[in-house]
């Protein structure tokens, strides 16, 4: 007998409930509840609840059927994650940031902002944190380079609470406490932060697991630092291999990856360099000498991942020797027809996206807008270029010149609305983000052009958040 309430129709339910975590776990990789039955029961009893559902069974249905499918199994998943966290949650991760990472991030001669991601957010503590410690001990927002940090999660309402940026006493348990007066306002019991900490700080919904990544669209790509720390622990051996394989070839060269205490081996990190800091293990993307000084964390190993164990984010990368490169294709005849050039220069254009290699897709789409003036995706794709490299004035007016050649594509209207937020323009802003639902496919289950394959919903979604941010 399992652990759950019995009845009369206990054997049934027990079959069904093993197909319902059979499917879950399949689903999201969360091999975590493998061997925790009672947990992941109690969570699902809950969801059920609310829905006023009683047999496991039907809950199956609704998962696997029309009436739920994809939406209700995000639902579930934020019922799954624990989602506990508070600011500067492991101190040494941040004395890291701060003594190793952020004085490298410093002295790169790249330019545009240090792009940082926080993946698996939650409530916003960690990406506020790290801004915090930028910011305040490494002086990074008053170097040449300014500070862009994007937290993403899969729980919609966690995300709302980090843009809003309100705390409680408890989230707060673990700041150093010289940064509490000046980092936030007490306002009404709770604690807002600054908005000098929140300014370069934005939170979108991103899924892990079935979202894409590396991806111009998305913004995540030729990244500088990115924290996934303490989401790894959930899932099994074959969709961590395939997550760190995509956050690996997100990462710019000399990027770096901090993941939590409890993450799985170091053995599935052998693309990257790996280095010892106190307290923590850090993980550098193409490092070619030690860091540090004196005194200072040192270079454990260097390892080149085996094709087994460090499987890409696309078919056409591969595991880097010395540098990430784009699997070489067979061989193939190009029809003379221009929608053959066409596509074969969007081929063209998402590869070296994905290798984070915008110099080239800026000089593919330069090209192409050269070619064929009328065409809307080169105009797009520079425009996420520019953002990407923190041109923002440039990258509204290229928006607006693919919308002048285009005005059906909804990832423009979206993009147009972020880079208006961002530059205060709120009323046109909420008009950008409104017309975006005017130009998506009926079917929530339909790719959305140019979106790298995020479909009508997954658009909806972060359109809804932007507009829940936006107000009345």
């Amino acid at each position: 007998m399992s652990s759950f309430e019995c009845r009369p129709d206990v054997y049934e339910r027990e079959a069904q409930y093993a197909d319902l975590k059979a499917y879950v776990l399949a689903e999201t990789g969360f091999a975590y509840y493998a061997d925790r039955d009672d947990d992941f029961l109690a969570r699902v009893r809950t969801r059920m609840s609310e829905l006023g559902l009683v047999r496991v069974g039907d809950y199956l249905e609704f998962l696997r059927g029309h009436r739920g499918g994809e939406p209700e199994l995000e639902v579930l998943i934020e019922r799954l994650t624990v989602g506990e966290t508070h600011f500067f949650r492991h101190q040494e991760i941040f004395d890291a940031l701060r003594d190793v990472v952020g004085p490298t991030l410093l002295q790169d001669n790249r330019s545009g902002p240090v792009r940082i991601w926080s993946a698996a957010c939650s409530t916003g503590a960690e990406a506020y944190s790290v801004s915090i410690s930028l910011r305040r001990e490494v002086g990074i927002g008053h170097s040449a380079r300014p500070v862009s940090i994007l937290g993403t999660d899969v729980n919609r309402s966690a995300l709302r609470r980090a843009k809003r940026g309100e705390y409680t006493e408890w989230d707060l348990r673990g700041m150093p406490e010289q940064f509490r007066p000046t980092c936030f306002v007490h306002r009404e019991g709770n604690w807002v932060i600054r908005p000098e900490f929140q300014e370069g700080v934005e939170f979108r919904y991103h899924n892990l697991v079935r979202h894409p990544y590396p991806s111009l669209v998305n913004n995540l790509i030729d990244l500088d630092l990115i924290l996934c720390r303490n989401v790894l622990i959930y899932f099994d051996e074959v969709t961590v291999r395939r997550v760190v394989g995509r956050l690996f070839d997100c990462l710019a060269d000399g990027g770096w990856l901090l993941v939590g205490h409890a993450e799985p081996s170091i053995a599935l990190f052998a693309a990257f360099e790996t280095v010892n800091a106190p307290g923590a293990v850090l993980y550098r993307k193409t490092v070619g000498t030690s860091v540090g000084r004196p005194g200072k964390p040192v270079v454990l190993k260097r390892a080149s991942p085996r094709a087994n164990e460090m499987p890409s984010a696309r078919p056409t990368a591969t595991a880097r020797a010395g540098r990430l490169r784009a699997a070489p294709r067979p061989a193939r005849r190009e029809s003379a027809s221009p929608s053959a050039d066409r596509d074969a220069w969007l081929r063209r254009v998402r590869e070296s996206a994905d290798r984070g290699d915008l110099r080239a897709v800026d000089g593919h789409c330069t090209a192409r807008a050269a070619a064929d003036p009328l065409d809307a995706a080169p105009y797009l794709y520079l425009a996420l270029v520019a953002e990407q490299r923190g041109r923002y004035p440039e990258a509204v007016a290229l928006i607006r010149k693919t919308l002048y050649a285009d005005r059906s594509i909804a990832v423009a209207h979206y993009h147009l609305g972020i880079l208006l937020r961002r530059s205060g323009e709120l009323a046109a802003a909420r008009l950008a983000y409104q017309n975006v639902g005017r130009h998506l496919a009926a079917s929530e289950r339909d790719p959305v052009p140019y979106a790298d394959g995020l479909t009508v919903e997954d658009i909806r979604k972060l359109v809804a958040l932007e507009l829940a941010e936006l107000g009345p």
